[in-house]
């Protein structure tokens, strides 16, 4: 899978999909507020009409999901900064000290000057960004890319959901008491969704660097061919 190719699969799954579900929420909320008609087959202008709107709608949705974002790491934190903490969460005893090696190593850092545990969050994100460079220069970012595209898909469902159960309370009667149930039972799953893509794709990144191949490795074999 190429970078373009990537980089469709990210709008897709984080902005299209979000959007046009918010989209389509509202147009069974709010009939007049929105017309298009989903019943019926949609003609190639108006599917066009859909998907240009629900990419915007995904934008602002995202928004939304930054927020989302934000009140999960407040009651959990951050998992690219679990080692920097000292929390064991994803790796073992020997993955973390092999990556205490190995960061000053491939990224040209002191190794005496390279301690996790003494890094503050800037000085750690600097390094995590890095070593997703790093990472991806080498070809080997494929399914962190998926990881971060179903992880930013599930984010921004989860505020497209919680949108729609907030706005279905306006239209709120006896008959229909069961939609925001339901709207924020789907929120919650897919937020139990997202949290797991985020850790999936935090241990894959760290993994993966630890699997690149050292420059030392890699002239030798040069010289040998």
């Amino acid at each position: 899978m190429n970078k373009s190719e990537l980089f469709e699969l990210y709008e897709i799954l984080g902005l299209i999909l979000p959007g046009a579900v918010f989209v389509y929420g509202m147009s069974q909320l709010f009939p007049g507020f929105i017309s298009f008609s989903f019943t019926n087959n949609l003609s190639a202008g108006a599917l066009g009409v859909f998907v240009i709107l629900s990419y915007a709608v995904g934008h602002m949705v995202q928004v939304g999901g930054e927020y989302v974002e934000i009140f999960w790491r407040k009651m959990r934190g951050d998992p690219t900064e679990w080692i920097r903490e000292g929390k064991k969460q994803l790796f073992t005893d020997y993955q973390i000290k092999k990556l205490e090696q190995e960061i000053p190593d491939r990224l040209g850092i002191d190794r005496n000057q390279f301690h996790l545990g003494e890094l503050n969050r800037k000085q750690w994100l600097n390094i995590h960004k890095q070593m997703y460079i790093a990472v991806v220069a080498a070809g080997n970012g494929k399914r962190l890319e998926k990881f971060h595209a179903i992880y930013t898909m599930c984010r921004g469902l989860v505020a497209a959901l919680l949108l729609l159960a907030i706005f279905s309370l306006f239209r709120f009667s006896p008959e229909t008491w069961y939609v925001p149930s339901l709207l924020l039972v789907f929120a919650g799953l897919l937020f139990y969704r997202m949290a797991k893509f985020e850790r999936h794709a935090v241990h894959e990144l760290f993994l993966q660097f630890l699997q690149l191949p050292k420059e030392g490795t890699e002239k030798k074999k040069e010289k040998q061919d």
